[in-house]
């Protein structure tokens, strides 16, 4: 192995082992029989930034074969060299599981996720387990 092959992958490692990741796993479940399909559009957002900062979102649709539940994972981008000390993540669920459908309304639901310390050297991640909707 040459010395510049050496450097390359000690360079690598130190950023990887200094690389500020979080992330949340959790399931949404719908508890009704819906006449339209459940489906959800998650944003992983920091909190006491203005405005807030997206970290990461996913948008699913549930199958028609298993209409009642939905799986996230979400995880941020590198966030190394964040000037707080801690970060404060939360999840904002915007989904359509309601008990009378009142045409194609949406809405809100705020998962919190807890604190993170913004440099650690391996990715954070919460579950947040079965989350019942409405």
């Amino acid at each position: 192995m040459s010395f510049m092959t050496f450097l390359l992958m000690f360079a690598t490692m130190t950023k990887f082992a200094s690389a500020s990741i979080i992330g949340a796993e959790f399931q949404l479940q719908c508890s009704i029989d819906l006449a339209h399909r459940f489906k959800a559009h998650v944003y992983l957002l920091e909190e006491g930034t203005m405005p807030e900062i997206v970290l990461s979102e996913a948008m699913k649709e549930a199958r028609w074969d298993s209409p009642s539940h939905l799986s996230f994972e979400l995880f941020s981008d590198d966030l190394h060299g964040r000037k707080s000390e801690s970060l404060e993540p939360y999840v904002l669920v915007e989904h359509n599981c309601e008990k009378k459908q009142k045409g194609l309304r949406t809405i809100l639901r705020v998962l919190e996720v807890g604190d993170f310390p913004a440099e650690h050297e391996r990715p954070f991640t919460r579950n947040l387990g079965n989350i019942s909707l409405p």
